[in-house]
């Protein structure tokens, strides 16, 4: 599934909000942000980085059991993975730049779409945005980010193509912090 799919859903959910999305010449590598959104009642923009993604399921745990040459058995046990999200990708300059950002004291978001098309003949997304886009957390993205009920750093803002407005500006609008 194509982003430029996932910046018209974002048109739609936020429609009505001042929405710019940059297109840097192709071969760019300044890593900015694909769109900026205007956070109502303060002025300020706010950088998103578009991604589209897909859910990586749970993977269990093992307990594996070997045999040396003498006979001795060797256990292991073979850590699983929860269930969680992975983008289909990450340029370095993108995770430098919001992590630049972070640092100087601005503020930016990752918004990630998975799209299921095939449940009917309308196209499906959920999405889930990350406030928390430093070098620390986005280092690992192609191990997928936990979605864990426990893990408070992804927030889901769209289930089955509805959009929760109230969670997408939770944290940005003073008044509804």
């Amino acid at each position: 599934m194509r982003e430029d799919l996932l910046k018209h859903q974002v048109k739609s959910w936020l429609k009505g909000e001042w929405i710019s999305f940059v297109q840097p010449s192709i071969g760019s590598t300044i890593g900015m942000a694909d769109l900026s959104v205007l956070v109502p009642g303060i002025g300020l923009s706010l950088p998103v980085e578009l991604k589209v993604a897909s859910i990586l399921l749970e993977e269990k745990g093992e307990y594996l059991k070997k045999y040396t040459e003498d006979g001795d058995v060797i256990c292991s046990i073979a850590e699983g993975k929860p269930k969680r999200l992975r983008p289909s990708y990450m340029r370095p300059t993108q995770i430098e730049w919001h992590d630049t950002l972070r640092r100087a004291g601005g503020k930016s978001r990752f918004l990630f779409g998975v799209c299921d098309s095939s449940r009917s003949a309308t196209t499906w997304w959920d999405a889930w945005i990350l406030d928390d886009c430093w070098l620390g957390t986005l280092k690992d993205w192609k191990a997928g980010f936990s979605l864990d009920p426990a893990n408070t750093k992804l927030t889901r803002i769209v289930t089955e193509s509805r959009f929760d407005a109230e969670t997408w500006w939770r944290g940005l609008i003073p008044d509804k912090a």
